[in-house]
């Protein structure tokens, strides 16, 4: 009888452990709807979405991390990629420190340079890391170069905003 009750107290720990990593993924991905929310707003306000519900677009676009293509992730601070899922579309930058975010222009290749030498200055990276960093940020800002048709002045907007 006594290893019958240790078993089930091992089932109801493992049976806990899971509806609590339920329950931190669910919250997670509500975040992130929001966030994405936000990005869609973004890309409408820079014509890269057509104007509509921006929760009804937010499968029309990706949030990854610029170095390991992992999704977002609330916790820690961290260089984001995204943008609309379609080719030869900008990709935009996204700088997560502590709770904020920061969108960061894809057409003011200086200016989104010197964001991300600055966001790199305040973490504590190691220095490998953060020129990985610079090297994907420049390819991605050469590709943007290469692949702009039209640009017009509601691309040159940064944005901030708290969740």
């Amino acid at each position: 009888m006594i290893k019958n009750n240790k078993k089930i107290e091992l089932i109801l720990v493992i049976l806990f452990i899971q509806f609590f990593s339920v329950l931190n993924n669910y919250s997670q991905d509500i975040d992130n709807e929001l966030i994405k929310v936000k990005l869609v707003e973004h890309l409408i306000e820079v014509k890269q979405l057509k104007d509509g519900n921006a929760k009804s677009l937010i499968n029309n676009i990706y949030l990854l991390k610029i170095i390991d293509r992992t999704l977002f992730n609330k916790k820690g601070n961290e260089i984001y990629i995204f943008g609309v899922n379609s080719t030869h579309r900008p990709t935009y930058f996204l700088l997560k420190n502590e709770n904020k975010l920061k969108i960061l222009n894809a057409f003011n290749e200086l200016k989104t340079y010197e964001e991300v030498v600055c966001f790199l200055k305040n973490q504590n990276f190691k220095k490998d890391k953060n020129l990985e960093y610079l090297k994907r940020v420049l390819n991605i800002l050469e590709s943007n170069y290469l692949n702009a048709i039209y640009l017009d002045d509601s691309l040159l907007k940064t944005n901030w905003f708290s969740w």
